[in-house]
């Protein structure tokens, strides 16, 4: 569903390009069309730098990092490049570059792998991810979440679900899940609620752990539980005790754009692992946060 929206939207927004092009006899439909992509790509990284200014503005706290103007400038343009990529061509054409299931079987002492994606997206986000663990011989699958807007624990259910199915095709016990952003938190729903006793561990990517400013502009009931102090978070937190129910590894970025106080990314009891700054979207795709999720499943 989400896929089919990313696509609507990516195809009306090409037909206004084309149209211009196509309404404009001085300069040509080339130099015209190239020039609307061009707007198109600054009016994103506009948008991305003023995410990390206003989240720049709300977060003082013990996590933040100091940066050049040229830094800030290298991590708006990353970040803005990894937006683009994920939802103008993996989103909306996720079967065109991977598959949910893996064809790989685990190696002696190497679980297999689930990756669940966050708010508004779906599993192509993962494609790098899935390539890089797939080449160093571990069994990587993706889950997708739906409806898009529905609360964080509707998704329970189906991750159960797909927990099972993922072992069963493995051939394994027990395996790893890896959550961005959001999808930190529906696993940790799943282990509240008694669901997740094949989950070795989990490493999350991004994710609020207790909540985020941001949370407010977004829509449906799982922003409203995403939102800073939010009752839902309180009810999560007071159901693990102060420990979560299996090892958890925290990887989080001390500039997050999304995740708003930074410090919301740290959670009482699990590993936490500050990575280098850089943007919400961009931990999916950075190389040495591949890296650093590949040794937490090693770890094991």
């Amino acid at each position: 569903m989400l896929a089919r929206y990313a696509r609507r939207v990516l195809y009306i927004e090409l037909a206004v390009y084309a149209l211009a092009a196509a309404l404009s006899h001085r300069a040509g439909w080339p130099t015209v069309f190239a020039s609307l992509l061009g707007f198109a790509l600054c009016a994103r990284l506009a948008g991305v730098a003023a995410s990390f200014a206003i989240a720049a503005g709300v977060s003082q706290g013990e996590h933040g990092v100091r940066l050049s103007a040229a830094e800030w400038l290298r991590v708006a343009i990353v970040e803005t490049a990894c937006v683009t990529l994920t939802y103008s061509v993996l989103m909306p054409f996720p079967r065109a570059f991977s598959r949910a299931d893996s064809r790989l079987r685990p190696a002696a002492g190497t679980l297999p792998v689930l990756l669940v994606h966050g708010y508004c997206c779906n599993g192509a986000i993962w494609t790098p991810m899935r390539r890089f663990l797939e080449a160093r011989g571990v069994p990587a699958f993706s889950h997708d979440l739906g409806p898009v807007f529905a609360g964080i624990d509707d998704y329970v259910g189906a991750l159960a679900e797909r927990i099972e199915a993922v072992c069963r095709t493995a051939g394994a016990e027990r395996l790893v899940v890896v959550g961005h952003s959001m999808g930190g938190l529906v696993v940790r729903a799943c282990l509240r609620k008694g669901r997740g006793a094949r989950i070795a561990k989990l490493v999350t990517l991004g994710t609020g752990h207790r909540g985020s400013r941001m949370a407010r502009f977004g829509q449906g009931e799982n922003a409203r539980q995403m939102e800073w102090g939010s009752a839902w978070l309180r009810a999560l937190e007071q159901a693990e005790h102060g420990a979560p129910a299996v090892p958890v590894t925290s990887i989080y970025s001390p500039i997050d754009n999304l995740v708003v106080p930074r410090e919301s990314a740290v959670l009482q009891g699990a590993k936490n692992l500050r990575a280098a700054p850089i943007g919400h979207v961009s931990l999916a795709f950075a190389p040495a946060i591949r890296e650093m999720v590949l040794a937490e499943i090693r770890s094991l």
